[in-house]
């Protein structure tokens, strides 16, 4: 089995032996992430980019999306594991800074890191294409572990390395390269990498002192691509066929799943006794930290990637002329509403039909007025759990943040409204428009009164437009009793709205009337359900589908059809697959 090597290359040292060490540590290391990323991407300059609005430390635009494969026929995958495409994951920004606070609780605070922004495909930031690393990323992971192993070194040697009485040096080191390279590592250390840490420790200090060698062997540690990437190395097999992956894979996986973090003492106790190798282990580990607050706060975030809910922020502007009551925080306070709701719905009953259809908010003393229900009472603060008035709303869909970030600064936007549900619930991908397509403008002064339905069904009655406009309109029309800041209405500039609309070219084709009633179809449709699970499917295992993952993917997509939606239960369908308990043998 090879495993990359650690290869950090001791230096004699002189009156600056932690500086020293470190810069030899860094130069082995960077050898090493350049290695490592042979695998999934390149060292270069950071790469070019747009701010993208799903949060993050300045992430670069969206970028690729095959739009999805076809389901395969169950007679056309082959007998056996079909774990799909193999990718090589690097820690997010996110799980990086997770796993440093875990490692070190109780010992001292983790040094601010200002990484680089990450790069967002299928709007996703877990996948694994875009995670191209840079220098940048080097030397700020070179400078942490440098902050943290000098820091260990001058005031935390007894707490990370205890020494008992009558113990030597080298013993204590050794039971510290153990035990924390399990830690770091996440699983076991293999002989040859304890070997090397051993000496890295020795050569450091005889130069220096016992401390100082603590502090460069953890300063290594922190710089390993075992640490800083997601290595699964068990077993080997021929090119292309599927190897079960270990009990601390499992583990791993499982944890940055579910809680962004490394492994916690009871699911590494799980992994030590070999208990993860069948679905019923996984199982009962999975059920167990989806039952603590860290899973909520990953399940928040693959919503607010997936549904892109950071378009929801104090950024969200409105003319403060035609919408007067529109403050310099009611986009933040929609995007909180709106985060509620989906934590609501996901951690009520978990039905994708709840997602879609319930007619709660979560309102404050501004958002009632805009969703036409009482304000909550006097002293009251925060948000209040509210029903909505019959036949208004239809799950997150018709939530008024949704309803404002898919529309301009006056109108509504019936084609950023159908894009959105056509691209995020249906999976179907939608050509990018001719160039010298002009947008459409807003009304002016003295025009003649029309809806926004009138104005687009004229603007787009060019045939150059209609072809996919036809699918797009008619269910971005769906949302006309939505203006431009999510308020419901009958009327628009004095003409009725007109909010019937049609699906086009999907599972559920046919007419509806308004956006409740497009609601409660999108929750039955088999195909929602499937794009559901493909969204799950790209964040949870880092990579945009292939046509390879089409047997990987389809028993994760049935098994959430059968369940009729129960999104708690497709993580559980997803973890115990065989996605991911297999890997491919690259």
């Amino acid at each position: 089995m090879v495993r990359p090597l650690f290869a950090v290359q001791v230096e004699a040292v002189g009156a600056d032996p932690i500086s020293m060490m470190g810069s030899a540590a860094r130069r082995g290391a960077a050898l090493l992430f350049s290695l490592a990323m042979g695998c999934s991407g390149v060292i270069g300059d950071a790469p070019g980019g747009d701010p993208g609005g799903s949060g993050g430390d300045g992430a670069s635009a969206a970028t690729g999306g095959t739009g999805g494969i076809a389901p395969p026929a169950p007679s056309t995958c082959p007998k056996g594991p079909q774990p799909g495409t193999p990718v090589l994951l690097r820690l997010t920004n996110q799980q990086y800074r997770n796993t440093l606070n875990d490692l070190f609780s109780g010992i001292t605070m983790v040094p601010d890191a200002a990484l680089p922004g990450e790069n967002y495909i299928e709007g996703f930031n877990t996948n694994g294409g875009g995670q191209t690393s840079t220098l940048g990323h080097l030397e700020i992971y070179h400078s942490v572990a440098k902050q943290l192993g000098s820091y260990v070194a001058a005031n935390a040697v007894a707490t990370v390395a205890p020494c008992a009485n009558g113990a030597s040096e080298d013993s204590c080191a050794d039971a510290f390269i153990k035990s924390w390279g399990k830690k770091v590592f996440r699983r076991p250390l293999a002989a040859d990498e304890a070997m090397r840490l051993s000496a890295l420790y020795r050569s450091a200090k005889a130069s220096s002192t016992h401390a100082i060698g603590i502090g460069i062997t953890l300063e290594a540690m922190l710089l390993a691509p075992q640490f800083l990437f997601r290595l699964e190395q068990s077993g080997m097999a021929a090119v292309g066929q599927p190897i079960a992956l270990g009990s601390h894979e499992i583990a791993s996986r499982l944890s940055y799943l579910l809680w962004d973090t490394m492994p916690d003492s009871t699911l590494m106790a799980a992994a030590d006794g070999d208990r993860l190798r069948t679905p019923e282990g996984i199982e009962t580990e999975a059920r167990r930290l989806m039952g603590n607050a860290r899973a909520k706060t990953v399940v928040a975030r693959f919503h607010t990637q997936w549904l892109r809910l950071g378009m929801i922020d104090n950024d969200l502007e409105k003319d403060r002329k035609t919408y007067p009551t529109w403050a310099y925080n009611t986009g933040s306070d929609m995007g909180a509403s709106v985060d509620r709701f989906v934590d609501y719905a996901f951690w009520s009953d978990g039905k994708l039909a709840t997602l879609l259809t319930d007619n709660h908010a979560h309102v404050n003393g501004q958002l009632a007025a805009i969703y036409g229900v009482p304000a909550p009472a006097a002293g009251t603060t925060g948000f209040a759990l509210v029903e909505t008035p019959p036949g208004q709303r239809a799950g997150i869909l018709t939530q008024a943040g949704i309803m404002a970030a898919l529309a301009k600064t006056i109108t509504d936007s019936p084609v950023h409204r159908g894009v959105f549900v056509l691209d995020h619930l249906l999976c179907t991908q939608i050509p990018d428009p001719p160039a010298d397509i002009p947008p459409l403008p807003e009304p002016r002064v003295g025009e003649p009164a029309r809806t926004t339905r009138q104005r687009v069904e004229q603007s787009h009655s060019n045939p150059t437009c209609a072809a996919c406009h036809k699918m797009i309109d008619g269910i971005g029309f769906g949302f006309e009793n939505y203006d431009a800041i999510g308020r419901y209405r009958t009327k628009e500039n004095g003409i009725a709205v007109d909010s019937s609309g049609e699906f086009v070219g999907t599972d559920i084709d046919g007419r509806f009337d308004g956006a409740v009633d497009m609601g409660r179809k999108l929750a039955k449709s088999g195909q929602v359900m499937d794009c559901v699970a493909k969204q799950w499917f790209r964040y949870g295992f880092g990579r945009v589908e292939a046509p390879a993952d089409a047997c990987a993917l389809s028993p994760i997509q049935d098994g959430f059809r059968a369940s009729g939606g129960d999104m708690k239960g497709l993580l559980l369908t997803m973890v115990k697959s065989d996605a991911f308990r297999y890997r491919s043998q690259p």
